[in-house]
């Protein structure tokens, strides 16, 4: 009854985990981040640790509620703002299709003013459209680069949807 039981834990012990050079071109599922309700309180997330953070943290991404004048009144709009981040906007790849980093000087070309992501920027992401009072993510189908100054990682995400004060995007790390 032994020797069967050590003949298994021999051959399970030899077995081969090494990762193979296919392996590593696949790139994981995405992970899918719902947000809190940024029209309760901001909400900050770190790609890098994955997970919600705290305002004094390390983040990379906040969903916020900024002050905005418009003829003489001051308005709370819904707002995308990044932090200590190179950021790249691509709309000819899809986020399927982007499975490889940019390079480092191909990103820094790229790169957009940060700003230029919160309400009425040039990328803006979370529209608020006056006419109808809906707010929606412009252009769901753009993918950002992000490239995070601490860490060096980098990370493409995809910005889905607001319903209500709360966003739904995915990111990869590159």
């Amino acid at each position: 009854m032994i020797i069967p039981i050590m003949f298994m834990l021999f051959i399970i012990g030899c077995e081969d985990d090494t990762s193979t050079a296919d392996d590593l071109d696949v790139i994981s599922d995405p992970i899918q981040v719902t947000t809190g309700n940024m029209t309760e309180n901001s909400y900050y997330y770190d790609l890098v640790a994955g997970t919600e953070a705290e305002a004094a943290s390390s983040w990379h991404l906040a969903f916020q509620m900024i002050d905005v004048e418009m003829a003489g009144t001051t308005y709370s709009m819904p707002s995308l703002i990044l932090g200590n981040v190179a950021t790249a906007v691509y709309t000819d790849n899809s986020y399927n299709d982007l499975t490889e980093a940019p390079d480092q000087e191909t990103l820094q070309s790229d790169a957009i003013d940060n700003s230029s992501v919160e309400y009425t920027g040039e990328h803006e992401v979370i529209h608020y459209d006056m006419a109808t009072h809906t707010v929606t993510i412009n252009e769901p189908e753009r993918v950002f680069v992000i490239y995070a100054f601490a860490t060096h990682n980098v990370y493409k995400v995809q910005f889905l949807e607001y319903q209500s004060g709360i966003i739904a995007f995915q990111f990869n790390e590159l």
